[in-house]
């Protein structure tokens, strides 16, 4: 079923990702009777993940993920309905992905409330700034390099480039061929606050209908 009926209820959960400041979080709304790894899946797209890693959800000294021939062990995620988990407002649990970086996120549970009419969940209600890049290579790093493009040093960036600008298209080209390496990135970090949620729902409404295309990443 993708959309809810009118007496269906929905849990709202509210994630971050620890170790970061400021912080990088994400509103998340799923139906009750949806499942842990509904779950695991709504956070891979609202923080843009992969989904290439292991990933494992802890909570009160049990642990649960998706079945995989390899990895980690733990109860079966899949077979877990979140209704059925009796969550208090408040309560937090964890959960973690990619056990070489250790990505590590906290989820509360906020609250249950009554499925509004025409919407699709998985639905992220909210969420502030960019999740980091997967090959970031974790927490601590992140944190290393967003301390190394800091404002200064981005608005130092496009100064150079601005130079090269104003010295001719020759220049230019040179400046561009030197640094090309560098915008991508130069364009993630002078974006890192922002965060786009139609492109959440968007896949998390192809997620929700069973449609391939919620697997196809975009820039959240």
């Amino acid at each position: 079923m993708a959309e809810a009926g009118p007496t269906d209820q929905v849990l709202q959960f509210r994630v971050h990702l620890l170790d970061i400041t400021p912080m990088i979080w994400r509103g998340l709304q799923l139906r009750a009777d949806q499942t842990l790894a509904d779950l695991h899946n709504a956070i891979q797209v609202a923080f843009d993940w992969t989904n290439y890693s292991l990933h494992l959800f802890e909570r009160r000294g049990r642990s649960y993920c998706e079945p995989r021939a390899y990895g980690l062990f733990g109860d079966d995620a899949t077979a877990v309905k979140l209704g059925e988990m009796r969550l208090k407002p408040g309560e937090r649990f964890s959960y973690t992905y990619d056990y070489t970086a250790f990505w590590k996120h906290q989820i509360r549970f906020e609250r249950s409330m009554e499925a509004k009419l025409r919407t699709t969940y998985p639905y992220c209600n909210g969420g502030a700034r960019k999740s980091p890049k997967e090959d970031f290579g974790g927490p601590w790093y992140f944190m290393q390099r967003l301390d190394e493009h800091s404002p200064i040093d981005l608005i130092r960036q496009g100064y150079g480039l601005l130079a090269a600008i104003e010295k001719g298209e020759r220049a230019l080209l040179r400046y561009i061929k030197a640094h090309r390496h560098e915008f991508p990135e130069m364009l993630y970090w002078l974006t890192i606050d922002q965060f786009n949620r139609k492109v959440v729902n968007s896949r998390l409404k192809h997620y929700a209908l069973g449609n391939p295309a919620w697997r196809e990443r975009g820039d959240t």
